[in-house]
C-alpha cells in the first residue's frame, strides 16, 4: 500500500485503500508505480482476502484514492495524473449492493474536492470557473456546471478560498488573504454567518464532521507555537 487513505465504513466493518501489485522480484526499489487499485480490507481477515472495487488498467498511470462520505453511503474515489491539480470523481451508492462505480465530475478540467453531502447533492470546493476556487452544490447525474448552485463565490481581489470544512451542518471556511488565513462560518445555504477570532496573523488548519456540533482548529504563527482551539 502506498499513496493512500483508509477509509472507513459507516459501521467501522472495514476499510478501502489504494495498493499496487507487489514488484516483480529483483524489483523491489526499482519498480515503477503502475496501475494503482483500490481494494476493500474486511476486519478480522487475511489481505488476500480482500476484494477489488475499483481498477483501470487501460489507464496505467492513474492514481485512485479512495473517500467515504459522512452519511456513510457513497464511496468516493477521486483520480489524478501525477502532479497535475486537475482530477477526476467517481462515485458508487454503497446501499446498492449491485452499484457500479460511475464517473460523476470526469471532464478532468479542474480540481474537484467533496466537502460533504445532502443525499445527492453533493458540496464540491472547485477552480472549475473560478481561479480562486469557490464552493458549489452538484446534484448526482447532473455534472454539467451550468446545472451547479454557487453557495460560495470566488473571493474578491486576490483572496483564496483554501478550505471547506462541514461541522454542524455549517461550513468552516478557510481564506487566504494577503498572505494569512481567516476563518468565516457560513451556513448550509452558504449566507456569511461570522468571522472566527484568531489570536493573531497566522496559518490555520480546521477538522471537523457533519454530524458533531463541534469543530477544532489548529494555529500557528511565526511567534505562536502550534495550539489546537475548539470552536
Amino acid at each position: 500500500s502506498k499513496f493512500s487513505t483508509a477509509a472507513w465504513l459507516k459501521d467501522g466493518s472495514g476499510f478501502f485503500y489504494s495498493r499496487f501489485d507487489a514488484p516483480e522480484d529483483g524489483e523491489a526499489l526499482t519498480g515503477v508505480n503502475k496501475n494503482q487499485k483500490v481494494y476493500f480490507h474486511a476486519l478480522g481477515t487475511a489481505q488476500e482476502a480482500d476484494t477489488l472495487a475499483y481498477a483501470r488498467p487501460d489507464e496505467p498511470d492513474w492514481g485512485l484514492v479512495a473517500d467515504v462520505t459522512d452519511d456513510g453511503r457513497y464511496l468516493l474515489i477521486y483520480q489524478s495524473e501525477g502532479t497535475d491539480p486537475r482530477n477526476r470523481v467517481f462515485v458508487k451508492d454503497l446501499t446498492r449492493p449491485d452499484a457500479k462505480v460511475e464517473p460523476f465530475l470526469d471532464a478532468f478540467d479542474a480540481s474537484y474536492s467533496i466537502v460533504g453531502n445532502d443525499g445527492a447533492t453533493f458540496y464540491v470546493l472547485t477552480n472549475q470557473g473560478a481561479p480562486r476556487k469557490r464552493l458549489v452544490a452538484i446534484t448526482l447525474g447532473q455534472p454539467l456546471p451550468s446545472a451547479w448552485k454557487t453557495l460560495i463565490a470566488e473571493g474578491p481581489k486576490q483572496d483564496v478560498l483554501a478550505d471547506v470544512t462541514m461541522a454542524a451542518d455549517h461550513f468552516v471556511v478557510t481564506w487566504q488573504i494577503d498572505a494569512q488565513n481567516t476563518v468565516r462560518i457560513h451556513g448550509i445555504d452558504g449566507t456569511l454567518k461570522h468571522d472566527v477570532a484568531l489570536p493573531t496573523i497566522g496559518a490555520v488548519s480546521v477538522s471537523g464532521r457533519r454530524e458533531q456540533a463541534e469543530a477544532f482548529y489548529a494555529f500557528s504563527s511565526f511567534a505562536y507555537p502550534t495550539t489546537i482551539y475548539r470552536l
